[in-house]
């Protein structure tokens, strides 16, 4: 008798194991947080969006080169909105007299800025970069692939591209991350370098723009 209670035993556990009760029926309901953002891309210079910076060439002086003394703060000023920066410039110079004559044409080279033609380069430094720290207008910073001669396509600002190591203060010259993203209020000094014609048919007063352009990250 104890022979077949065991049996019958094993033979009900093997049977409950081949045929496993149904799982229980179960119900869930889902409540989703939607987080509108009320925040737009922005960048500013120096705590507005368009600087200036004047200098003064005589033509007696062919292809000579201007650096700015002292930087320029760029700063993400959008509030929240992590960016990316790209640099770039106009096709032409802006006639800004009202003389007459005609406007320069920005080059994408350095090495041989001809008549009515100027070239326009930039680097950025960190944050804590001296107010007079810009590299000077023979530096070979303005030589280093990472200052590349600003063209009207935009150049994305890298840890390679336009970061000058030698502007290291007190912080990398680089964007925040490594994925070349700058935090929302987050700084960064900005130096330029201008190359004049060789021959100029104007005396008008002429403007080289630097353009940053915010973007959100791809």
């Amino acid at each position: 008798m104890r022979r077949r209670l065991i049996a019958l035993a094993a033979w009900a556990a093997a049977l409950a194991a081949a045929c496993p009760r149904p799982a229980r029926a179960v119900s869930s309901a889902t409540i989703n947080v939607e987080v509108i953002v009320s925040a737009n891309l922005s960048v500013e210079i120096d705590n507005l969006p368009t600087s200036s910076a004047p200098v003064n060439w005589s033509a007696a002086n062919p292809n000579q080169a201007f650096a700015s003394v002292s930087s320029a703060t760029l700063r993400n000023n959008s509030g929240a909105v992590t960016e990316i920066w790209s640099l770039s410039t106009d096709t032409n110079t802006e006639n800004v007299s009202t003389a007459g004559g005609s406007s320069w044409t920005i080059v994408g080279s350095t090495i041989a800025v001809g008549p009515d033609q100027a070239a326009l380069q930039a680097v950025i430094g960190s944050s804590n970069t001296a107010a007079s720290g810009c590299p000077s207008a023979a530096a070979p910073d303005w030589n280093a692939s990472y200052a590349p001669p600003l063209t009207p396509d935009l150049q994305q600002y890298t840890s390679s591209s336009f970061a000058d190591p030698s502007l290291n203060a007190n912080g990398a010259p680089g964007p925040d991350n490594a994925l070349n993203q700058i935090y929302a209020g987050s700084e960064r000094a900005l130096c330029w370098r201008a190359i004049m014609p060789s021959s100029t048919s104007t005396t008008d007063t002429q403007v080289l723009p630097v353009v940053v352009t915010a973007a959100l990250p791809p």
